[in-house]
């Protein structure tokens, strides 16, 4: 292919790209201002666009709302990947994690209800997103275990944690959209411990024993600094 064709096929994708993220924003907007059931034509109205330019990106509404449950669990990943410090006490971590996670579910309540119910809920017999192959619950377990293996501890059961991990953020998302009366600094702070409980036991059958009040040696923060970093993309 000559180059003015590889240039011409290089925009098209990514004009793609950028009429694709077009269409998701707008459906979160959508969901935001109709609830997890808004449907296409809301996606359509917010975006000012039309439904067949839609389905000249998207296969169908499936495609569509499963592209936007992934963009919000990958901007939800880079949210919390970004609190995580492992040079401060693992339960100063997990205090951030889980305030950065309310913070996000009281900013889009809608969204939250829309993502975890779309994650979490099988349809039709059909395995949740969650859990499938390549889903929220793997793609945790393999940065888990990555960063395990790094840190010399077994990675084994590090897909049940994941799984763990994932159903308690997502049960508290959806608790904390439907008892607003509730103070959001009791929801962060009780949701920290049950996540740092989680995966103190987890540690524990490991024969490894962490204080969630003191910080790693220097040694070993660093280690876990560069695999934490690893797994963001940044090492």
């Amino acid at each position: 292919m000559s180059v003015s064709g590889d240039a011409r096929r290089d925009r098209w994708a990514q004009h793609k790209v950028r009429v694709r993220r077009k269409f998701i924003v707008a459906a979160v907007a959508a969901i935001e201002a109709k609830g997890p059931s808004a449907t296409v034509d809301d996606v359509v109205r917010a975006a000012q666009s039309a439904k067949p330019k839609l389905y000249r990106h998207f296969d169908d509404r499936a495609d569509l709302f499963d592209s936007v449950a992934q963009a919000m669990v990958a901007a939800i990943r880079r949210q919390l990947t970004a609190t995580a410090d492992t040079r401060m006490p693992p339960r100063k971590s997990a205090q951030r994690a889980a305030a950065r996670l309310i913070d996000l579910v009281e900013q889009f309540p809608q969204s939250t209800r829309f993502l975890f119910e779309h994650q979490m809920v099988s349809v039709r017999g059909s395995l949740a997103p969650a859990l499938r192959e390549g889903g929220a619950v793997a793609e945790l377990a393999a940065a888990t275990s990555s960063f395990l293996e790094r840190v010399n501890v077994h990675p084994a059961g590090a897909d049940q944690l994941a799984a763990a991990l994932i159903g308690t953020a997502a049960t508290t998302a959806l608790w904390r959209v439907a008892q607003v009366a509730v103070p959001g600094e009791a929801v962060r702070e009780r949701l920290a411990e049950t996540l740092w409980a989680s995966v103190d036991v987890f540690l524990r059958s490991k024969g490894v024993i962490v204080d969630p009040d003191r910080a790693l040696d220097p040694g070993r923060a660093e280690t876990a600094r560069s695999a934490l970093l690893d797994l963001r993309g940044e090492g």
